[in-house]
């Protein structure tokens, strides 16, 4: 009573009861009809109910009660259900999803995705739903925390970042290849009636080692997502703005969608920005509702954070800092030209980024962590 007292203060149109359990029984029933009486005569918020597989009268007892919808989850294809479940059935769902319909109730269904469903299980899900009637669809992604979710880190494989995700097991929607060309063909060839898109860093890959690699890569992969209609993704996040010495990636190699973040605003507050191309973008510019991108997150279009960028990018072009990076990568390499040491395993550099990969911790005594010390100190005297 209480916490529907609280959410009506907040201006929350509906009170959400929810049990546990396959059903409730007849006697749990007409406890739950109370408490929803109590809560329309006191507080006067709608109450909806999740009681599971309950008949038709029962559904009716509720109604007179007050409740005016009913949540029941189809969860997925009646051809996936039994993957899923295994104390009820998919008729089961059925019968009482059409059973509090013939009371009068409004029904909430929908599914919940990543449990191993395929594309045309979601469909079926749907079409399904439609021939019910239902109006209203939650849709559930289990292991998504909604900032660094879980499936976007399950297209990388950084132990330091991604650890975690072994407890799931190997994805066998994930293809994950080296940046060689040859492992790149073999993939396409492989799977390419399977494949969506192919996502990659550009000419750089950052977290995973500060990696470098030629451009005949991408070259090849936009070959291939071509030929066989694959979306080809670029993340430039991090190498975006010149890191590699170009403006973008995406200036020697067009792909479809384009991510930029990080020095979009320069560091100063967090805002990040994808690009697609029109085949894309018309793709979800229709007026049939279903085929929308609904991807909403609380800050998008952040006034604040989109004069940042802008003013970032400004300050990037007046201040020609593509110059800056190119004379920084010409002092780089002419510093460190023939520089070599036995625990240096290898240089990399590229665009304003220098990577020196060591055999073994670069500081492992004390004097060696004082020279590092003293090194930065003796900069700002």
């Amino acid at each position: 009573m209480a916490q529907a007292q609280i959410n009506h203060e907040q201006g929350v149109l509906r009170y959400s009861i929810v049990t546990s359990g396959k059903r409730l029984s007849d006697a749990e029933v007409d406890e739950m009809c109370e408490a929803v009486r109590k809560i329309r005569g006191k507080v006067g918020i709608s109450v909806c109910v999740s009681f599971g597989l309950l008949d038709e009268q029962q559904f009716r007892r509720l109604k007179e009660a007050g409740v005016t919808r009913v949540h029941n989850n189809l969860e997925t294809s009646r051809r996936n259900f039994p993957n899923i479940c295994t104390t009820h059935t998919f008729d089961n769902k059925i019968q009482a999803i059409r059973a509090a319909r013939a009371a009068g109730l409004s029904v909430c269904s929908g599914g919940i995705m990543g449990l191993g469903e395929t594309v045309e299980d979601r469909i079926d899900m749907a079409l399904t739903l439609r021939e019910l009637g239902i109006l209203s669809v939650p849709v559930n992604m289990l292991n998504a925390y909604h900032g660094g979710t879980f499936k976007t880190m399950e297209v990388g494989d950084d132990e330091d970042y991604h650890f975690v995700l072994k407890a799931y097991g190997k994805s066998e929607h994930i293809v994950h290849i080296p940046t060689e060309i040859s492992a790149l063909e073999q993939a396409f060839a492989q799977y390419h009636n399977r494949l969506n898109c192919f996502i990659v860093e550009p000419l750089l890959q950052g977290a995973g080692g500060m990696r470098m690699y030629d451009v005949s890569f991408p070259e090849r992969a936009r070959e291939l997502c071509v030929q066989y209609g694959v979306l080809l993704v670029f993340d430039e996040v991090a190498t975006g703005f010149g890191r590699t010495g170009n403006r973008f990636a995406a200036d020697l190699v067009l792909p479809d969608i384009l991510v930029l973040g990080k020095a979009l605003t320069g560091g100063y507050i967090g805002h990040a920005v994808t690009v697609a191309k029109r085949k894309v973008y018309e793709g979800f510019y229709v007026d049939d509702p279903s085929h929308a991108l609904m991807h909403g997150p609380t800050f998008m279009g952040n006034a604040l954070a989109c004069s940042v960028a802008l003013k970032s990018i400004e300050l990037f072009e007046k201040q020609d800092y593509m110059s800056k990076i190119r004379r920084t990568e010409e002092i780089t390499r002419r510093e460190m030209e023939g520089f070599s040491d036995p625990r240096i395993k290898e240089i990399r550099i590229m665009g304003a980024c220098v990577c020196i990969e060591v055999m073994v911790p670069y500081v492992i005594r004390e004097e060696e962590l004082v020279k590092v010390l003293q090194t930065m100190k003796e900069w700002f005297s």
